[in-house]
């Protein structure tokens, strides 16, 4: 630089600043400038720089006004962005200034001109260096409602994952970890020692991620477009017409960034984290350029991308890759049949007896009841108004229970079975020596075995009083602990498919087999318990996969949680339907019926989905609790482990390196559990 560009340098500075430049007695900088011995000038500007540092401290503070924020804040901020600055400029020293004049002595620490620093930090004021807090929360609340169903690759894969052998687990595991976030991926690789697939499988994998990206950056389009927008306003501004490449090599870096978020998870932690390395760099490039004036812009800022264009998002356009049964592996083992499991039926002899006989008897003439009675009319325009119409009363074998006292009794007795048979059955009561019907004034819903023999009865009451549903007592041929309404309809696609599908209620059970669901079956009048998983075992054939599809409110959720957690533990999968508020089963068309239990989701997800829909006015530490304990239920297997803390940290805003460690056992925890080998001494 001519001594006339440096005057011109300084009186610029002094322009521009807001308080004078600070400057130490005795020394003439102006005629510092005048001197032509550029080594003189450096060794003298040395000089300057140890007679002015405090001054040039005391400068820099009073450049940093932050509003409403303790002093200690401004002083450790200014302090760290200001070691940053100095340490990218003796960067530029060693590499650009020193190496140009080989013959001029090593400068040492140097101080940046005061009008660079002022360049910088004043990029950083005025809240640019902290993301806008109102994009975080649009973020998070996507996240909540759907960010854990945005791979649907990722989630059709762990369901194969979960009903899979020992064998083929090994084969789709890399696949599984492939197509999930790095996070994930990183850890499960740490833990399992999975390596990447290879050939077409990485192929399909890398495809994948780039399509899960490329959703999320659609969804989030709108926030993303803001920050931009923002941000090349505000780096314009501060960069002016000479320094315009900046905005383009920080449109690159943002977009990078916001590329490495998107396939990261789309927290509004990382974004955050994203946003302040961002503007600190533009701030360290801005810095670099005003401390070093010329008509290029340095290497680094050449590297930062100075010289390029800025790059143009295409990902909108791309064109989703096909499920995992495109991959040659994959679609092998999902065409392997499994071997044909067989339908045992209950015992002849647990039919035999005048207590079976009076329950067949009660449950046809209830059903004829229902068909030709004057008095069921109420209970026939129910039905209809469910969808349960004439042919599904015959199959189902619906009746309706007279609002009488001894209308069944009357005619067991005519019928030669008796009383007490149907006492012993549970169909009648006895009090004080007087025998009753147990149900009166309800539609009659029979239950039966295997093999579609009645051995109980619910009715279900058309008025307000009284409980709405009540079943017959337990018995010798019924015990509600183990029965399952539905089990004769469903039993034969149980054992086909080795899946069944659980619901609440009857009529919700008839609504599934009206949708084309035959595998359905619900509990009866109670919770579903070990003892049901038995019966599906013992005359259902083992299912290995277990579709809970309870009722939206939070009974149902609760429900469906528990039953998910009973089943793990017995080796069977489970997978959630997410009903729309407020509807059971039997409320939707048989389309959406059959559209809603096909998107159910497997476990982790449903578990995901739980947590993600939980009241965010609850305190942080009730919401990682409820976290943590869905998270725990997958600690037999460090793969789904980290597979639900992950994603429920992303649903949640949670920390996710706290989820995972709560999850899964420490080295010692594990050496501490690991069974002890006999060798025979």
């Amino acid at each position: 630089m001519s001594a006339d560009g440096a005057k011109a340098h300084l009186a610029e500075i002094a322009a521009d600043s807001r308080r004078a430049l600070p400057a130490a007695t005795g020394i003439d900088a102006a005629a510092l400038v005048d001197r032509r011995d550029l080594a003189g000038q450096r060794a003298r500007a040395d000089d300057i720089d140890d007679h002015i540092a405090d001054e040039i401290d005391d400068w820099l503070a009073g450049l940093c006004e932050f509003e409403g924020e303790s002093a200690a804040r401004q002083d450790q901020e200014m302090m760290e962005m200001e070691d940053r600055l100095l340490a990218h400029i003796d960067r530029l020293d060693a590499a650009v200034l020193s190496a140009a004049q080989p013959g001029v002595p090593a400068l040492g620490e140097r101080r940046p001109t005061l009008g660079a620093i002022r360049s910088a930090r004043g990029l950083l004021d005025n809240g640019f260096r902290f993301i806008n807090r109102q994009a975080l929360d649009q973020i998070a609340r996507h996240n909540q409602t759907a960010g854990a169903l945005d791979n649907p690759w990722l989630i059709e894969l762990w369901a194969m994952y979960q009903q899979a052998d020992t064998h083929s687990r090994a084969q789709l595991t890399p696949l599984v970890v492939a197509v999930c976030d790095p996070p994930a991926r990183q850890r499960i690789e740490a833990l399992t020692g999975c390596e990447p697939p290879t050939g077409q499988a990485a192929v399909w994998a890398a495809d994948v991620r780039a399509a899960v990206a490329a959703r999320r950056k659609a969804q989030h389009r709108s926030v993303l477009d803001d920050l931009a927008a923002q941000r090349t306003a505000r780096i314009a501004q501060a960069c002016g017409a000479d320094l315009a490449h900046l905005v383009d090599a920080d449109t690159n870096r943002w977009q990078a960034a916001v590329d490495d978020w998107a396939d990261s998870g789309c927290t509004p932690r990382h974004l955050a984290t994203a946003w302040e390395q961002a503007a600190i760099d533009i701030a360290q490039d801005l810095f670099a350029a005003a401390n070093e004036p010329g008509p290029a812009p340095s290497a680094d800022l050449q590297l930062a991308g100075a010289a390029t264009q800025p790059r143009v998002d295409t990902d909108a356009d791309r064109a989703d890759p096909p499920p995992p049964t495109s991959v040659p592996a994959v679609a092998a083992m999902a065409a392997r049949p499994d071997p044909s499991p067989t339908l045992i039926p209950a015992s002849a002899g647990d039919r035999a007896g005048p207590d079976a006989a009076a329950v067949r008897e009660a449950a046809d003439w209830y059903h004829q009841q229902l068909v030709s009675s004057p008095d069921a009319a109420e209970a026939r325009a129910y039905l209809i108004g469910r969808g349960i119409g004439e042919d599904l009363w015959a199959q189902w074998q619906l009746g309706w229970a007279p609002d009488q006292w001894q209308a069944l009794v009357d005619h067991l007795v005519r019928s030669g079975i008796g009383a007490e048979a149907g006492i012993a059955a549970g169909v009648l009561g006895r009090t004080r020596g007087r025998t009753w019907d147990f149900l009166r004034g309800r539609v009659v819903f029979p239950i039966r075995d295997a093999v579609g023999t009645p051995i109980a009865l619910a009715g279900r009451t058309l008025k307000d009083d009284g409980p709405k549903y009540l079943n017959t007592p337990n018995t010798r041929l019924y015990n509600k602990s183990e029965a399952l309404y539905g089990t004769d309809q469903a039993a034969p696609s149980v054992a086909a498919t080795g899946e069944a599908v659980v619901v609440e209620g009857y009529t919700d059970v008839i609504a599934a087999h009206q949708a084309g669901i035959k595998n359905t079956v619900a509990a009866c009048g109670t919770a579903l318990g070990p003892g049901h998983l038995h019966t599906l075992r013992a005359q259902c054939s083992q299912p290995g996969l277990l579709t809970i599809a309870f009722d939206s409110d939070t009974a149902g959720t609760k429900a469906a949680h528990t039953i998910a957690e009973l089943a793990d533990g017995q080796g069977v999968h489970t997978r959630t339907v997410q009903l729309p508020d407020g509807c059971d089963p039997a409320d939707l068309q048989p389309e959406d019926l059959r559209r809603t239990v096909r998107h159910s989701l497997p476990h982790p997800w449903s578990a995901i989905a739980r947590i993600a829909e939980l009241d965010r006015t609850r305190s942080y530490g009730e919401l990682a609790r409820a976290a943590r304990a869905a998270v725990r239920q997958t600690a037999g297997d460090p793969t789904a482990a980290v597979l639900a803390a992950h994603h429920i940290a992303v649903a949640a805003d949670l920390d996710l390196q706290q989820l995972i460690d709560s999850a899964l056992p420490t080295p010692a925890e594990a050496a501490l559990a690991a069974p002890a080998i006999d060798i025979g001494l």
